[in-house]
């Protein structure tokens, strides 16, 4: 019967006899640690006999079969979990979601898709006729109007410090004011009062006699009119010199000033018309030369500036000359280079603006037309809102159990006054056990001598004979199994390294090792344990435990004099009352340093934990420890370790360097690459905290799907809790939103669904107490269920009510988890999340933003709210777009 190729007959409902195919299941639980016994076969097959006609499908057989096979709660879940697997009895949701479906189209018009196309187009048209009637509009931005004011004489003079004002004593200076707009069409005009700055009045002519030589500041009041409304207002300030008599100056040169070679020489000469001043010649700021005449030459590439002046009493008198010559110094002449020499525009005053008039008839007209559509659009608006907010309120009745759990769910979040640890159940079994555990804990039980001797009959009745007859008791002391006092470094909070340690005690008690746990923070003064909350110092804990073997599972760091850089003498004391001790640390050989080399070592063995280190520390324990030299065998395994000090676990990169392992974690999905150990990792990041039972679980799922769970073993978890933000006991949420992005879809969705069977493991009596836990629950539970709907909604029909408790959530940023929000949101799609979309039946589905996703779910409740919705929109877009065409009417003839 237990053969492999044996099947079992189940007798169907009507009464055929089918193979029911047992044997390759018998096989499956026995790879995962289950006995398969001919006792437990002929149990299956009374089952199945008795209850052939009552068990509907292969999920309610399994709750037959698991107490034949499983004896705790642990095995129950892996032997259902087994079961689920190689029949794949998940309930089936395709036909509840097809009864479930229920259709509205009925409720529509027969012809709503022709109505909302033409209302559509009538809209579009009208929209079209506004603005093409108001582009015709006459508008213009004053801030786009430009004002100058130059010397009618010499229009190159602006009155800037660069380019003054000049004019000779006694002698009238004429002014032209020019006024530029960038796309003009209309009629300007300008306004300008003049202050001279020579005690003289105001004076709106723009001509003006200086009596003295000397420097004047000129003010202009510039008002810029059109049709004699004021546009714009603006002040400017300018500077003239007044001279007595009338110099000029002109600089002659050698070569063109923009184009000037490197290491060629260039002459400048200055040439004065009327009296000659004395020449100064300034470089980029500096005074090079005083003569007539200057020869440069440059070096390197670059720009200058260089100013002449001719100076006259001082460098600040009104009749001193100066003239700017910007100089390019060029490696080559680029001779296809062509220059244009741009004159400038010397607009008159009198020259016109071009413009075009508006048409009053024509302005009171559009403003007419576009107040009646802005009405009737406005109306049309009003009522299509109306309707669709009495639709949408029609549809939020079926919600009304929806809302009830959000306000429950939200009033748990505001009673929630401390962090929730949640009590996931136990996953320790889910690991395989390393082939070396055996040989491990064969050595850790060795039988010990203990203080308390016997007489040992056969050696002193062989004694005596010896002896010729005398007698002389032979005494021997008895054995005892090898105890263990086992130190943890749990100072972080959630340090999943204590987990690892735990999981190891785990399996060292499961092949019966005797081990008395205690857990130590930060300084190591006091030791605690559920029998002890206050704590024990060493010295207690020797008086209870002086024939344990103390093992210390952390780095030891605390035990380190950080002042003396020594092993502090306290607690070397203290330690030296056991015979034998030992330091298991989390760190890797490779990254021992001066801590474990020169001051752990010298004064308590210390052995990494790894498999090879715990195999050298059971073989140390069974011989005289003083016999073995560690550093000289741990050199001879040094290839099977690997560092971490160095590597920056922040990075995506890196992390997948670190999880490539050679031989087994990389493998193809669908023709491209998948590094398993990153893609389990990522997915960790699911849920907001780091659970060791989620890692496990997790672990387990996503390697069961690549076939490859009997790698989940001690080893792989050192790798996966050496990581830095593992031992801190969180994700950093930067590198967590990085990771979400980074995961597979389909091991996201493994990994969603292997939280939910996490979630509903608890018993609902364990979190009643705690409003925290209940929330953390109730959330996380939510935010997985509508990841999930949101794929495939469909097969997971039966979380379509999280979708809307969800949307509340979202709505009213309740959900507290900064990456996830961040993943969901997935602005312009940059990466792919479990979310889909689709538009029409007909076309494909593609991935969306939760917004994205949210809204258009919302829309699509009901026809009808969104035919509503988009005539509501259509109708306030035209409206707007009346009211922007008024608002352009309203400018042109109230501001301008």
């Amino acid at each position: 019967m237990d053969k492999p190729n044996d099947t079992i007959i189940e007798v169907a409902n009507d009464g055929k006899e089918e193979s029911f195919p047992l044997s390759s299941f018998f096989t499956d639980i026995k790879a995962n640690g289950f006995t398969v016994t001919t006792q437990q076969v002929l149990h299956t097959h009374k089952v199945l006999m008795q209850y052939a006609n009552w068990v509907k499908h292969e999920g309610e057989l399994c709750n037959y079969l698991a107490p034949i096979f499983a004896g705790s709660e642990d095995e129950q879940v892996l032997f259902k979990k087994l079961f689920y697997k190689h029949f794949k009895t998940l309930p089936n949701p395709w036909q509840d979601a097809q009864k479930q479906h229920t259709s509205v189209e009925d409720k529509l018009k027969q012809h709503w898709k022709k109505y909302l196309t033409v209302y559509a187009i009538l809209a579009i048209l009208v929209i079209a006729l506004i603005v093409k009637t108001s582009l015709y509009t006459p508008y213009f931005d004053a801030t786009g109007i430009q004002i100058s004011i130059v010397n009618k004489n010499n229009p190159e003079e602006t009155g800037t410090e660069k380019h003054p004002l000049h004019v000779k004593a006694k002698e009238s200076l004429e002014l032209i004011t020019v006024c530029r707009y960038k796309k003009t069409r209309s009629e300007l005009e300008t306004n300008v009062v003049f202050y001279w700055g020579d005690n003289s009045t105001k004076d709106p002519l723009p001509s003006h006699i200086y009596l003295a030589a000397g420097r004047y500041n000129l003010t202009a009041y510039v008002n810029v009119l059109y049709k004699n409304k004021t546009v714009k207002k603006d002040t400017l300030h300018l500077v003239v010199n007044v001279c007595s008599s009338e110099n000029s100056l002109t600089i002659n040169t050698t070569a063109n000033t923009d184009q000037i070679l490197v290491d060629k020489k260039i002459q400048f000469t200055a040439n004065v018309k009327g009296s000659t001043g004395k020449i100064q010649w300034w470089l980029d700021g500096n005074k090079v030369r005083e003569n007539n005449t200057i020869t440069l030459l440059f070096k390197k590439a670059t720009q200058h500036n260089l100013v002449c002046y001719v100076i006259y009493d001082s460098i600040n008198s009104p009749c001193t000359l100066e003239q700017h010559i910007p100089l390019i110094i060029h490696n080559k002449i680029d001779t296809t280079t062509k220059t244009t020499v741009l004159q400038k525009d010397t607009m008159p005053a009198e020259k016109e603006i071009a413009s075009v008039v508006t048409d009053d008839k024509r302005k009171r007209f559009l403003s007419e037309l576009y107040k009646v559509l802005g009405t009737v659009f406005f109306l049309l608006s009003a009522c299509f809102a109306f309707l669709y907010f009495k639709e949408l309120k029609r549809v939020h009745k079926i919600r009304t159990r929806v809302l009830d759990k959000y306000k429950k769910l939200t009033a748990l979040f505001e009673n929630s006054s401390k962090p929730a640890m949640m009590p996931f159940k136990n996953k320790n079994y889910l690991p395989v056990e390393v082939s070396e555990i055996n040989g491990i804990t064969k050595l850790l039980r060795r039988r010990v001598k203990d203080t308390i001797t016997f007489l040992h009959i056969d050696k002193t009745i062989k004694r005596a004979i010896e002896r010729a007859g005398y007698f002389e008791p032979v005494k021997e002391a008895r054995t005892r199994p090898s105890e263990y006092l086992i130190l943890i470094d749990d100072t972080n909070t959630n340090d999943q390294q204590v987990k690892l340690f735990e999981y190891l005690l785990v399996m060292l008690k499961k092949h019966n090792v005797l081990v008395e746990k205690f857990y130590y923070r930060d300084n190591p003064d006091l030791f605690y344990n559920v029998h002890e909350p206050d704590g024990l110092s060493l010295e207690k804990l020797y008086a209870k435990h002086q024939r344990h073997i103390i093992l210390i599972l952390g780095s030891g760091y605390p035990f380190i004099n950080a002042e003396e850089k020594q092993f502090d003498k306290k607690f070397a004391a203290a330690l030296d009352h056991w015979k034998h001790k030992a330091i298991i640390t989390p760190v890797s050989y490779l990254d021992w340093g001066r801590e474990e080399k020169n001051i752990l070592l010298p004064q308590i063995p210390v052995v990494p934990v790894d498999i090879e280190g715990l195999v050298l520390l059971a073989e140390m324990l069974a011989e005289n420890e003083n016999t073995i030299h560690l550093i000289s065998r741990l050199n001879n395994c040094k290839g099977v370790f690997y560092a971490t000090q160095n590597i920056n676990f922040n990075d995506i990169e890196t992390l997948k360097k670190y999880f490539n392992i050679p031989g087994w974690s990389a493998t193809n999905e669908d023709g491209e690459p998948v590094n398993v150990l990153f893609e389990w990792l990522a997915a960790l990041t699911i849920y907001p905290k780091l659970r060791w039972e989620i890692t496990l679980a997790i672990g387990n799922a996503i390697l069961e799907r690549y076939d490859m769970h009997r790698q989940l073993d001690f080893t792989i978890l050192l790798r996966m809790v050496r990581i830095s933000w593992m031992k801190n006991g969180s994700i950093p949420e930067v590198l967590r939103a990085e990771l979400l992005k980074n995961i597979s879809l389909e091991n996201e969705k493994v990994a969603r669904e292997t939280i939910l069977e996490l979630l509903k493991e608890i018993p609902q009596s364990e979190i009643e107490n705690s409003a925290a836990n209940q929330h953390e629950k109730e959330v996380q539970q939510i935010i997985n269920e509508f990841s999930l709907y949101a794929n495939d909604p469909v097969y997971y029909s039966a979380y379509k009510e999280s979708m809307y408790i969800f949307k509340k959530l979202w709505d009213n940023n309740k959900l507290n988890d900064l990456p996830t929000t961040e993943y969901f949101k997935n602005p312009d799609k940059k990466w792919k999340t479990l979310i889909n979309r689709q538009n029409e039946p007909s076309k494909p589905t593609y991935n969306a933003g939760a917004n994205e996703y949210l809204n258009a779910s919302e829309q699509e409740e009901t026809i009808l709210s969104k035919v509503y919705l988009v005539l509501t929109l259509i109708s306030i877009a035209v409206w707007c777009t009346s009211l922007a065409a008024l608002r352009v009417l309203y400018i042109w003839d109230k501001v301008l």
